[in-house]
């Protein structure tokens, strides 16, 4: 019999409690973000304001742009590189660019990155896998109860990334969350 704290031994959320599956997390791995975000803006092309930087500096909570060098015949310091003017809306367009066009696009395109780096984190709530689970896996069943249970909770949805331009090239970042509930 399985309870909300019962621990699945299968798929892509093995080891995690059903009640964490169903209901997500306020609190995503700052480190799985901090990764996804420097391999997005690192590696990309299409990006018209790359001619003046040279690249991004992603930490926990801050993304810096590391402008190119203004003149190469002068020593490499701070004010030798390019300062960009506030390029938030631009950036944010291009992280939400790499995700897939579905409303969970950002959410996939995480639990993909997370997967091909063995992360094992909770982005946000899951209810769905839940209902799978019972409609795909043999001898997999939450009882009547324990679906009560779990329609009690909020489910804490993960919806994105919000930068916010600091000045001096930097952006602070953080996630962006909905609240749902959900009724098997």
């Amino acid at each position: 019999m399985n309870t909300k704290e019962s621990k699945l031994n299968f798929g892509k959320y093995k080891g995690l409690q059903i009640k964490e599956i169903f209901q997500g997390s306020l609190y995503i791995k700052r480190e799985l973000i901090r990764c996804y975000l420097d391999e997005v803006l690192n590696n990309i092309d299409e990006f018209t304001e790359l001619n003046f930087i040279d690249r991004f500096d992603v930490t926990d909570k801050i993304i810096k742009i590391i402008g190119n060098i203004f003149n190469e015949e002068k020593p490499l310091i701070e004010s030798n590189r390019v300062v960009t003017s506030n390029l938030e809306k631009k950036i944010s367009n291009l992280i939400s660019s790499h995700w897939k066009s579905t409303n969970l696009g950002i959410l996939e395109n995480i639990r993909e990155y997370a997967k091909k780096n063995n992360i094992v984190s909770i982005l946000g709530g899951d209810p769905e896998y839940l209902v799978w689970c019972e409609e795909n896996i043999e001898n997999f069943e939450l009882e009547y109860c324990v679906k009560k249970e779990l329609e009690q909770l909020t489910i804490n949805r993960f919806n994105g990334i919000v930068l916010l331009y600091k000045g001096n090239n930097e952006y602070e970042y953080r996630e962006m969350m909905e609240f749902d509930n959900f009724k098997f």
